[in-house]
């Protein structure tokens, strides 16, 4: 008899620890080209009604699990910082299920089919309901001679200025707000000296680090370096 009543205790738990479970959507992010992963991405977890839900971050294998509050449509959303939103289509997910996806992705420049843009697909103001805190520029940590752009004023320079240099790159500001030289990637450069030098400001940068809740995470970046040559006037630099 306490036979009979074990196995029906069982019966009756099983079910419940599979269903029990919220929905979930992982997946591996790797860079669309060359093949690697990409670390420290923000992944989000939008619903049907374009609110984030959940976020996190691409650990150093690629890797990320995004757990839904309930059944529903959901999209994942990845995001680099200095680049447009990608999304992926709404997903049914269902109470237990764990959706598994590889996403090859590629931020620098836009190719046809990958994903969708963000701003095509979610239009209006987006509602965060999970507490995300990106990147911020550390003003007091600016360099001496280096200035944040204002709004319209970058495009104002350039099209005024005789000469212009840049360099694009990405890579990630860790938990403590420094940029990780290791994770450096050259996206496109004017020439050698605007390379070296940009790379060498933008790498001395802080950031007040991104945050999930309190908990302080890495981000990967895309960051542009700028100079101007304005004739006789003294070189912009952003």
């Amino acid at each position: 008899m306490l036979r009979c009543l074990r196995i029906a205790a069982l019966l009756v738990a099983l079910p419940v620890t599979a269903f029990g479970q919220p929905p979930a959507m992982s997946g591996l992010v790797r860079h669309r080209t060359t093949g690697q992963p990409l670390e420290c991405l923000h992944v989000a977890l939008a619903d049907s009604l374009d609110r984030t839900v959940a976020h996190t971050v691409t650990d150093s294998a690629g890797m990320f699990v995004l757990v839904a509050p309930d059944t529903g449509s959901y999209r994942v959303q990845f995001d680099v910082l200095g680049a447009e939103p990608l999304t992926g289509p709404l997903t049914r997910l269902a109470a237990g299920e764990m959706n598994e996806q590889e996403y090859p992705l590629s931020f620098d420049r836009r190719i046809s089919g990958e994903l969708e843009l963000a701003w095509s697909s979610r239009g209006g103001k987006v509602v965060d309901l999970g507490d995300w805190h990106p990147v911020q520029p550390d003003m007091a940590g600016m360099p001496a001679g280096m200035r944040r752009a204002m709004p319209g004023e970058l495009a104002q320079a350039t099209s005024t200025a005789i000469d212009v240099k840049r360099v694009v790159a990405q890579y990630i500001i860790d938990e403590t707000g420094r940029p990780r030289a290791s994770s450096w990637r050259t996206i496109t450069s004017s020439d050698g000296t605007v390379l070296t030098r940009g790379r060498s400001v933008l790498l001395d940068r802080h950031y007040v680090p991104a945050r999930i809740g309190e908990q302080r995470v890495c981000q990967l970046v895309m960051t542009e370096f700028h100079t101007f040559n304005q004739g006789r006037e003294r070189p912009l630099k952003f």
